[in-house]
């Protein structure tokens, strides 16, 4: 019988022959809500879709995250923070880190100025409430 370590070491070796690309990386997600339980609902949920979460809940702190080189694959950022910074800005300065990264959006009330931000800015929109099937389609998992 193999030990735990004998089949770690076996799974090492084994990706580290893989042709390259052929390992996959989890998916690195960062959350911006200052809702801690919608944060920790979408967390659970991403995780489970097999991403790598982080979640702040400070339009301030994403950006932040971002300047720190934290390599993210994609952003759920809302846009309404009491008392902070806009999301809005967060978002410019988001996209002007990260061109290519993708960000949605995510509101409790989507509308037409919402549709036209999502122009402007190239993101898509994320309705708090939506199914996981949405979500999975977002991330694509």
């Amino acid at each position: 019988m193999r030990s735990i370590n004998d089949i770690l070491v076996a799974e090492l070796v084994e990706a580290l022959n893989a042709p390259v690309g052929a390992v996959k990386h989890p998916k690195r997600v960062l959350i911006v809500d200052d809702s801690p339980a919608f944060s920790n609902m979408m967390k659970e949920a991403l995780t489970g879709m097999g991403c790598s979460v982080d979640s702040v809940g400070e339009s301030s702190k994403a950006v932040e995250s971002i300047q720190a080189a934290i390599p993210y694959s994609r952003v759920f950022l809302d846009l309404h923070f009491p008392g902070q910074p806009s999301g809005i800005a967060a978002l410019r300065k988001i996209r002007e880190l990260m061109p290519d990264v993708p960000i949605t959006i995510v509101s409790g009330f989507l509308d037409h100025r919402l549709d036209s931000l999502a122009k402007e800015f190239n993101v898509s929109l994320f309705a708090k409430g939506s199914s996981m099937d949405e979500l999975k389609k977002i991330v694509g998992a």
